[in-house]
């Protein structure tokens, strides 16, 4: 839901950066004329267009993208940060081309446009450096929870493949313990949590001989190796 709530975001921006685009430029145009315009003027119609044209951009490049950018200090969304910039630039825009004709220095409407632009620029850069590090950590959280979603899985099958009423009450009780057990592994716990997933699959193996008095000390010893492994995830928090 969330990852079609911030495409929808992006979709939308991108339609209206680029209706505004086409307005902006043929409003302009339109009422002011190509000639008699001083460097404050064409000054202001560049950076207003490449504020549209930037976040355009940076709007498709972001479309599909499950998890969008938000920055670091406020936590807001990119496309929050794209309009702020285009009405922001807009305006500045509009103002140095009215006071085209008033003799403004054009380097004034140059520096001040060029420090909105690079403020939005450090941003969007943050924006993007906490989607990647948001990623990477989802992606290792993803990875170290496997072992115990495998062994979950693994403990269901013996509880619904069992009908000897003592085997599924222990079964039922290690399924318990490992569905109740910190999901995240470590690298220190991996010698650990392999002779787990050995105890576990030596259940198998008895189970499919019709070892009952195996499955059952298998189990047991799978339950003891839990309980260690999640005491030592505790230490290692």
């Amino acid at each position: 839901m969330n990852g079609t709530k911030s495409s929808n975001n992006i979709n939308n921006l991108a339609i209206i950066i680029g209706l505004v685009f086409v307005a902006y430029n043929a409003v302009v145009f339109a009422l002011c004329g190509f000639a008699d315009h001083n460097a404050s003027f064409w000054i202001s119609i560049v950076f207003a267009n490449v504020s549209l044209i930037s976040v355009t951009v940076c709007a498709f490049l972001l479309k599909g993208k499950k998890l969008e950018p938000r920055d670091w200090m406020m936590g807001y969304p990119f496309y929050r940060h794209g309009i702020i910039y285009v009405i922001t630039e807009l305006v500045l825009s509009v103002i140095f081309m009215v006071t085209d004709k008033q003799g403004l220095p054009w380097s004034i409407a140059f520096v001040v446009q060029f420090i909105v632009m690079i403020v939005f620029g450090i941003i969007i850069i943050t924006c993007f450096m906490a989607k990647d590090t948001i990623e990477e950590v989802r992606e290792k959280v993803k990875v170290n929870t496997a072992f115990m979603k495998m062994l979950l899985v693994d403990a269901d099958m013996l509880v619904e493949q069992t009908e000897a009423p003592e085997l599924k009450k222990v079964f039922s009780e290690l399924r318990d313990q490992i569905r109740y057990s910190d999901p995240v592994s470590n690298e220190q716990l991996a010698d650990l949590e392999g002779r787990l997933a050995s105890q576990v699959d030596t259940i198998k193996v008895n189970m499919t001989c019709g070892n009952t008095e195996g499955a059952l000390d298998s189990c047991k010893q799978a339950m003891l190796l839990l309980s260690e492994r999640n005491r030592k995830c505790k230490l290692l928090k």
